[in-house]
């Protein structure tokens, strides 16, 4: 019984480490991954950014997330803070 225990734990041990890394593979060589190039109609997102006194930091956040490679119609920005006490509500001028 312990032989048959023991064969388990190794086989797990090793299939953790090898075996799903190998099942991938060969799943990726059966059935190859679509582009998502070809994807002629974005759908609509929207990046929530949650702000709190980030006056130093706000601008890089907001010009980073427009820099994003997505459709500028299908990208929407939300800029959101509760009781920040410097200027963050005040000092983004990046749009």
């Amino acid at each position: 019984m312990l032989e048959w225990v023991f064969a388990v734990n190794v086989f797990l041990v090793l299939y953790t480490y090898l075996g799903y890394g190998l099942v991938l593979f060969l799943l990726n060589k059966l059935y190859p991954a679509k582009s998502l190039t070809s994807v002629v109609d974005y759908p609509a997102v929207t990046l929530l950014v949650a702000a709190y006194n980030e006056e130093d930091w706000i601008e890089q956040k907001i010009e980073n997330c427009l820099a994003l490679d997505y459709p500028r119609d299908k990208l929407h920005l939300l800029l959101v803070t509760d009781g920040s006490t410097d200027l963050t509500t005040q000092k983004p001028k990046v749009f």
